[in-house]
């Protein structure tokens, strides 16, 4: 996800970038190398994982040494909900990570590549969404981890990270960088 991105630029790289600017991208990846460390971070924007030239790109692709991959909490927001999808029933939710986790262990199969899947972070107060809520991401991320870890997929718990910096976020769900940088840090300790 985009507050994963920027982070790991962040903790990589030395020319820092501040916030969570939108990045633009439509149809394919946007690519960062890191020369002092000699790696390359692609961002893929597609906050369903269920796009197939955005994901099902990822899916194909056998050169990824790692995914870090996460639907953040785009399924319970009122404000940029897909068009024409409404907001996500907890049953749509379902059906999506176990498409997903499908998807996901076909991959490892395959590639053998490590993925991690990052839980919904917990979200700070926001009066304009009533459906991106801390009890509902709890139930997400109840759901998702365990068929995640049954597969061997590692899975970060970004909501319990969050949970305790709601007050660092910018608008309820964008954190400040110094927030997002530690846990891309914790991110790459493992």
């Amino acid at each position: 996800t985009r507050s994963f991105f920027y982070p790991f630029l962040n903790v990589l790289w030395h020319n820092k970038t501040l916030g969570n600017p939108k990045i633009t991208v439509k149809d394919g990846p946007f690519t960062k190398y890191v020369n002092s460390v000699n790696l390359t971070i692609t961002y893929m924007a597609d906050p369903y994982l269920d796009e197939k030239k955005i994901w099902g790109n990822v899916m194909t692709n056998d050169t990824w040494d790692l995914v870090v991959c996460g639907i953040g909490n785009w399924p319970g927001s009122s404000s940029v909900q897909k068009q024409g999808d409404g907001l996500w029933p907890f049953s749509k939710y379902q059906k999506q990570i176990d498409q997903l986790v499908q998807q996901i262990d076909s991959f490892i199969t395959k590639t053998h590549t490590r993925v991690i899947f990052h839980t919904v972070p917990a979200f700070g107060f926001a009066d304009f969404d009533v459906w991106r809520n801390n009890r509902r991401f709890e139930l997400y991320n109840e759901y998702a981890s365990p068929r995640f870890q049954h597969i061997g997929v590692e899975v970060y718990h970004l909501f319990d990270m969050a949970l305790s910096n709601t007050h660092a976020a910018f608008d309820g769900g964008h954190f400040t960088t110094f927030v997002a940088d530690t846990w891309a840090a914790v991110l790459l300790s493992y």
